[in-house]
């Protein structure tokens, strides 16, 4: 399968071909129509995700608190739960709206850290601290926060490419911190 994004500079996610991420957000919607309601919530969630990409914010962040209601509502799984508020506090980021990204980061990875069966997911959690921290030049914090996910990375033996997202942001962020990025 091809990857519909890839990252900047800026550890942002940035579509490869727009119109395959449109053609997928299609895809989406009808899944969102669902009469199962887990198949619903990930539809919308992941909808928010590729709609955040294409920086229709707005719609991002209508379609993962949809997704959120679901999942609340008929109690769908503290995994779905968590991905969809990484996905909520990345669309916060995105509208520069720090005070609730950097919020919402903290209570997932203390619900993670707290949360039997949800310790695998911290990698995760501290890979998008860190991409919201940078956001906000806070280089010293995010370097911290990706060097956790790194190490959390390596000790359950995640994949390759995993492994790769977290050195090249290390990396980045190092360059960040002596004055430069690498491009």
């Amino acid at each position: 399968m091809t990857t519909l994004f890839t990252f900047d500079q800026n550890l942002r996610e940035v579509p490869t071909n727009t119109n395959a991420v449109e053609h997928k957000i299609s895809e989406l919607k009808t899944q969102a129509t669902s009469e199962d309601m887990k198949e619903r919530a990930k539809a919308l969630s992941e909808m928010g995700f590729y709609l955040r990409i294409l920086g229709r914010l707005t719609e991002a962040e209508e379609a993962v608190d949809e997704a959120l209601l679901l999942i609340l509502k008929h109690a769908l799984g503290p995994r779905l739960e968590v991905q969809a508020h990484l996905r909520l506090a990345h669309v916060y980021q995105w509208q520069k709206r720090f005070n609730l990204s950097n919020r919402i980061f903290k209570e997932m990875a203390l619900y993670c850290m707290t949360e039997p069966g949800l310790t695998d997911m911290l990698d995760h959690v501290w890979q998008h601290t860190g991409k919201n921290l940078f956001d906000q030049q806070m280089y010293v914090e995010a370097l911290k926060a990706f060097n956790k996910a790194l190490t959390l990375r390596q000790k359950r033996g995640a994949a390759a490419e995993l492994l790769e997202s977290s050195a090249t942001a290390i990396q980045k962020t190092e360059a960040a911190l002596n004055g430069g990025f690498i491009h």
